[in-house]
């Protein structure tokens, strides 16, 4: 299996990975002919692997090392459609970040890239399962070019990504990460599992060697987020008894 690449922190990342995928391939119209699934066949030995993350058993790659992976994005003479799946954009999180890509659009028309269109969608709150695979179904039947997509489960778009792949679309994913069933070679995110570790470190350090009781309120339990967020924490605290952290329902 391919070493995944996943980003570290920066949003704006995903839109110039998802140019990427649909730009520098050259046969990008044979594959719509004869689809198949893309892998990524980068050198990953002049920048260090990061394998904190269970989930990336294979490594993963930090944004700051992300330029020297993939070198220079060619961009095509040709109208490219990019779809964008957001969770609601009436969550805070979700229209800034829709706001990050909409600026990084503009930033591009003005140093002459006027050959790309973006489309941001989203569903209507945090629990439309439904309506985020309406939107993807949507974007493969108008000949997307590329679609990068923030599932609200592990579940809810699985249908639609495979439909996607199956025509030849390039994905890329945020917020779950697919190694198999569908395998999708792209997620660019954060390591929530990392995040959730780091934040156990923080309390320990901020309780002191006396440690204490904490809770975890871990929000809406199909979140894959949310979970591997308190599977780190969870993992930092046992591997760390010296903390005394003692975590309580």
């Amino acid at each position: 299996m391919k070493k995944r690449i996943i980003v570290l922190g920066v949003l704006l990342t995903w839109l110039f990975i998802s140019l990427g995928v649909c730009f520098s391939n050259g046969e990008q119209e044979v594959l719509k002919e004869a689809p198949q699934t893309i892998e990524p066949e980068y050198d990953l030995s002049s920048v260090p692997v990061q394998k904190h993350d269970p989930k990336f058993p294979n490594g993963a790659v930090l944004y700051s090392d992300l330029k020297n992976v993939i070198g220079d994005i060619k961009i095509q003479n040709r109208e490219l459609k990019i779809g964008f799946i957001m969770k609601s954009l009436e969550n805070e999180y979700w229209s800034i970040m829709a706001e990050g890509v909409e600026e990084e659009i503009e930033r591009m028309k003005s140093s002459g890239v006027n050959n790309v269109e973006v489309t941001i969608r989203s569903a209507q709150d945090d629990c439309d399962q439904e309506g985020q695979l309406t939107i993807i179904r949507d974007m493969i039947n108008k000949k997307y070019d590329c679609i990068v997509a923030f599932p609200i489960s592990d579940a809810n778009l699985v249908p639609g990504l495979e439909d996607a792949m199956d025509v030849g679309i390039p994905i890329v994913t945020g917020s779950v990460a697919y190694d198999s069933d569908p395998h999708i070679p792209y997620y660019i995110g954060l390591s929530s599992y990392e995040s959730g570790r780091l934040v156990a470190e923080a309390f320990s350090k901020r309780l002191g060697k006396e440690g204490g009781e904490v809770s975890i309120i871990m929000g809406i339990p199909n979140n894959p987020s949310a979970r591997d967020r308190t599977a780190g924490f969870n993992d930092w605290v046992k591997e760390h008894p010296e903390s005394n952290l003692e975590v309580v329902e």
